[in-house]
Protein backbone atom coordinates (compact mmCIF):
# COMPACT_ATOMS: atom_id res chain seq x y z
CA UNK A 1 0.00 0.00 0.00
CA UNK A 2 2.46 2.42 1.05
CA UNK A 3 5.70 0.95 -0.62
CA UNK A 4 6.86 3.67 -2.63
CA UNK A 5 6.24 6.36 0.45
CA UNK A 6 9.46 6.98 2.33
CA UNK A 7 9.00 5.18 6.26
CA UNK A 8 8.96 7.82 8.74
CA UNK A 9 9.29 7.69 12.35
CA UNK A 10 5.41 7.51 13.58
CA UNK A 11 4.26 5.64 10.55
CA UNK A 12 1.11 6.60 8.14
CA UNK A 13 -1.84 5.57 8.95
CA UNK A 14 -3.63 2.40 6.89
CA UNK A 15 -6.49 4.50 5.82
CA UNK A 16 -3.58 6.78 3.98
CA UNK A 17 -2.12 10.32 4.67
CA UNK A 18 0.72 11.72 6.41
CA UNK A 19 2.26 11.25 9.85
CA UNK A 20 0.93 14.56 10.70
CA UNK A 21 -2.29 13.20 10.35
CA UNK A 22 -1.79 9.94 11.92
CA UNK A 23 -0.73 11.71 15.07
CA UNK A 24 -3.17 14.39 15.21
CA UNK A 25 -6.09 11.30 15.49
CA UNK A 26 -4.47 9.68 17.71
CA UNK A 27 -4.09 12.39 19.96
CA UNK A 28 -7.21 13.96 19.36
CA UNK A 29 -9.23 10.73 19.78
CA UNK A 30 -6.72 9.70 22.68
CA UNK A 31 -8.20 12.55 24.30
CA UNK A 32 -11.84 12.12 23.56
CA UNK A 33 -11.43 8.26 24.75
CA UNK A 34 -9.48 9.28 28.21
CA UNK A 35 -12.39 11.77 29.43
CA UNK A 36 -14.52 9.21 28.36
CA UNK A 37 -12.85 6.73 30.74
CA UNK A 38 -12.65 9.38 33.59
CA UNK A 39 -16.14 10.47 33.29
CA UNK A 40 -17.47 6.76 33.84
CA UNK A 41 -15.00 6.47 37.09
CA UNK A 42 -16.67 9.88 37.82
CA UNK A 43 -20.33 8.62 37.21
CA UNK A 44 -19.27 5.38 39.49
CA UNK A 45 -17.69 6.85 42.51
CA UNK A 46 -19.13 7.23 45.61
CA UNK A 47 -17.63 10.37 46.55
CA UNK A 48 -18.10 13.20 44.56
CA UNK A 49 -15.42 15.06 43.07
CA UNK A 50 -15.60 18.70 41.46
CA UNK A 51 -15.81 19.03 37.77
CA UNK A 52 -12.23 19.27 37.21
CA UNK A 53 -11.73 15.87 38.96
CA UNK A 54 -12.63 14.19 35.20
CA UNK A 55 -9.80 16.24 33.65
CA UNK A 56 -7.48 14.66 36.23
CA UNK A 57 -8.49 11.20 36.29
CA UNK A 58 -7.76 11.83 32.59
CA UNK A 59 -4.78 13.13 32.42
CA UNK A 60 -2.78 9.46 33.60
CA UNK A 61 -4.92 7.69 31.06
CA UNK A 62 -4.60 10.53 27.97
CA UNK A 63 -0.91 8.49 27.04
CA UNK A 64 -2.48 5.12 27.13
CA UNK A 65 -5.49 6.03 24.94
CA UNK A 66 -3.80 8.04 22.56
CA UNK A 67 -0.10 5.06 22.35
CA UNK A 68 -3.53 2.73 21.54
CA UNK A 69 -5.07 4.65 18.90
CA UNK A 70 -1.81 5.41 17.44
CA UNK A 71 -1.14 1.25 17.55
CA UNK A 72 -4.93 0.41 15.91
CA UNK A 73 -4.77 3.06 12.87
CA UNK A 74 -0.36 2.90 11.99
CA UNK A 75 0.21 0.82 8.45
CA UNK A 76 3.38 -0.29 10.24
CA UNK A 77 4.68 -1.29 6.82
CA UNK A 78 5.39 2.76 6.92
CA UNK A 79 7.18 2.55 10.58
CA UNK A 80 11.44 3.41 9.85
CA UNK A 81 13.09 0.46 11.35
CA UNK A 82 9.83 -1.91 12.00
CA UNK A 83 10.92 -5.62 11.50
CA UNK A 84 9.10 -7.24 8.39
CA UNK A 85 8.08 -10.51 10.33
CA UNK A 86 8.46 -9.70 14.68
CA UNK A 87 6.44 -13.15 14.80
CA UNK A 88 9.86 -14.42 13.32
CA UNK A 89 11.82 -12.59 15.65
CA UNK A 90 14.25 -13.66 18.63
CA UNK A 91 12.52 -11.56 20.57
CA UNK A 92 9.13 -13.14 20.10
CA UNK A 93 10.89 -16.88 20.63
CA UNK A 94 12.23 -15.23 24.47
CA UNK A 95 8.65 -13.36 24.85
CA UNK A 96 7.22 -17.06 24.09
CA UNK A 97 9.24 -19.36 26.34
CA UNK A 98 9.60 -16.56 29.01
CA UNK A 99 5.51 -17.10 28.95
CA UNK A 100 5.31 -20.85 29.38
CA UNK A 101 8.61 -20.87 32.29
CA UNK A 102 6.84 -18.11 34.14
CA UNK A 103 2.99 -19.80 33.84
CA UNK A 104 4.62 -23.08 35.27
CA UNK A 105 6.25 -21.05 38.13
CA UNK A 106 3.62 -19.03 38.85
CA UNK A 107 1.20 -21.87 39.08
CA UNK A 108 3.50 -23.70 41.24
CA UNK A 109 4.02 -20.53 43.68
CA UNK A 110 0.46 -19.61 44.21
CA UNK A 111 -0.44 -22.98 44.66
CA UNK A 112 1.81 -23.21 47.35
CA UNK A 113 0.65 -20.08 48.56
CA UNK A 114 -2.95 -21.17 48.78
CA UNK A 115 -2.00 -24.36 50.85
CA UNK A 116 -0.05 -22.63 53.50
CA UNK A 117 -2.81 -19.84 54.12
CA UNK A 118 -5.45 -23.12 54.17
CA UNK A 119 -3.23 -24.50 56.37
CA UNK A 120 -2.33 -22.24 58.40
CA UNK A 121 -5.75 -20.22 58.01
CA UNK A 122 -3.94 -16.89 57.60
CA UNK A 123 -6.62 -14.39 55.96
CA UNK A 124 -5.44 -11.57 53.99
CA UNK A 125 -7.54 -8.70 52.27
CA UNK A 126 -8.57 -9.34 48.21
CA UNK A 127 -7.26 -6.03 47.01
CA UNK A 128 -3.56 -6.59 48.72
CA UNK A 129 -3.65 -10.73 47.58
CA UNK A 130 -4.83 -9.67 44.13
CA UNK A 131 -2.33 -6.76 43.87
CA UNK A 132 0.61 -9.25 45.33
CA UNK A 133 -0.27 -12.30 42.73
CA UNK A 134 0.23 -9.30 40.16
CA UNK A 135 3.34 -8.19 40.74
CA UNK A 136 4.37 -11.52 41.32
CA UNK A 137 3.58 -12.10 37.66
CA UNK A 138 5.23 -9.26 36.05
CA UNK A 139 8.74 -10.25 38.32
CA UNK A 140 8.79 -13.59 37.16
CA UNK A 141 7.80 -13.06 33.51
CA UNK A 142 10.73 -10.27 33.54
CA UNK A 143 12.90 -12.62 35.23
CA UNK A 144 12.09 -15.68 32.54
CA UNK A 145 12.53 -13.30 30.29
CA UNK A 146 15.82 -11.82 31.05
CA UNK A 147 17.08 -15.41 31.79
CA UNK A 148 15.65 -16.78 27.79
CA UNK A 149 17.57 -13.79 26.26
CA UNK A 150 20.68 -13.64 28.16
CA UNK A 151 21.24 -17.56 27.57
CA UNK A 152 19.76 -17.38 24.39
CA UNK A 153 17.23 -20.48 24.73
Amino acid sequence: MHNTQERSTFGRAKFGGSSTLLITISLVSGALLALLFAFGIYLVQDSKLPWWGILLAALPLYPVTAATIWAIFVDRNTIKGAVKNPENSIENSWFSKAAESSFCIIVAVLGIGAGVTAIFDLEFQTDMVLTAATMLCFIVFFVCYQFHKRTGR
